[in-house]
């Protein structure tokens, strides 16, 4: 006898019917590989040239603080700083102000090949 005021046990579920398997996909040639793909030109703010990565990386790291995406890329014997990428010239000018204001950078911006991933 159950005690009062308690709900009755749950009864067992219905058995699941089986799902049949998908069927196989059709057999396709396989595609040549196409021309690998380009990086692809985004507005980005170059924030600065430095002669070593330690430089560099305190400056990426300020900008950073700032809410600013930002990376290194070494170019010739020095590593540049960049701001970006940004997905319109309305938030890299809004970010270039930004800068300017908190940090007395004046980024010059232009547009930077953004890697394609492999």
């Amino acid at each position: 006898a159950e005690p009062p005021g308690e709900a009755p046990a749950a009864a067992p579920a219905p058995p699941v019917a089986a799902v049949p398997a998908p069927e196989p996909a059709p057999q396709t040639k396989e595609m040549a590989p196409g021309p690998p793909a380009k990086p692809q030109k985004e507005l980005g703010l170059l924030v600065g040239k430095y002669r070593t990565y330690g430089e560099a990386k305190k400056r990426m790291t300020q900008i950073t603080k700032q809410k600013i995406p930002a990376f290194t890329r070494r170019q010739g014997k020095y590593y540049e700083v960049w701001a970006g990428p940004f997905p319109s010239p309305q938030e890299a000018a809004r970010a270039r102000k930004s800068l300017k204001a908190a940090m007395k950078i004046a980024a010059q911006q232009k547009k930077i090949a953004v890697p394609v991933p492999k």
